[in-house]
């Protein structure tokens, strides 16, 4: 997968890496997410390339709590 590719809306991957069973695991930076969502729910796209110069992407909705200033 070409790494600088993955974005999951309008943001850009913090880092990635494949776990034990060869998925992606995909980091991004909290704060910038935080920016692209807010409650009750968003909904959220992954895209990305991979070395095969395949696009791939996954859509899905996602709960989103108030910051009760925990």
């Amino acid at each position: 997968m070409n790494t600088g590719s993955v974005y999951l809306g309008p943001v850009a991957v913090a880092w990635t890496k494949a776990n034990s069973r060869g998925n992606l695991v995909a980091k991004f930076r909290q704060k910038d997410i935080e920016a692209i969502v807010s409650a009750p729910s968003a909904t959220l796209t992954l895209t990305g390339v991979t070395k095969a110069q395949e696009t791939f992407s996954g859509t899905d909705t996602i709960q989103v709590r108030e910051d009760q200033g925990k």
